[in-house]
């Protein structure tokens, strides 16, 4: 079972990230699921790599906003990474 962030995703709502992003763990793997389009809305959830997990914890919220902004204004860049199947994994 994924573990939502809870500090992280906490720390968003306050600042109205909620229908940006969500970043949740299980175990040593992160993912980032980023809310992409405009009038149909759907999410691209990627599995982060090892040096997008090193960003993160080097440079914090920062770099996830960043990456997020990233695959949301480029959804089609990753969608060789996007696991589909990820909401059924929860």
């Amino acid at each position: 079972m994924l573990e939502i962030i809870l500090p992280l995703i906490e720390y968003e709502r306050n600042y109205k990230k909620t229908w940006n992003y969500i970043l949740y763990q299980q175990n040593n793997d992160y993912f980032l699921s980023v809310t992409c389009g405009s009038v149909a809305l759907y999410d691209v959830v990627i599995r982060q790599t090892n040096d997008e997990k090193n960003n993160y914890i080097i440079k914090g919220v920062d770099f996830i906003d960043t990456l997020a902004k990233t695959i949301s204004s480029s959804p089609n860049y990753f969608k060789e990474r996007h696991i589909p199947e990820f909401n059924n994994l929860q």
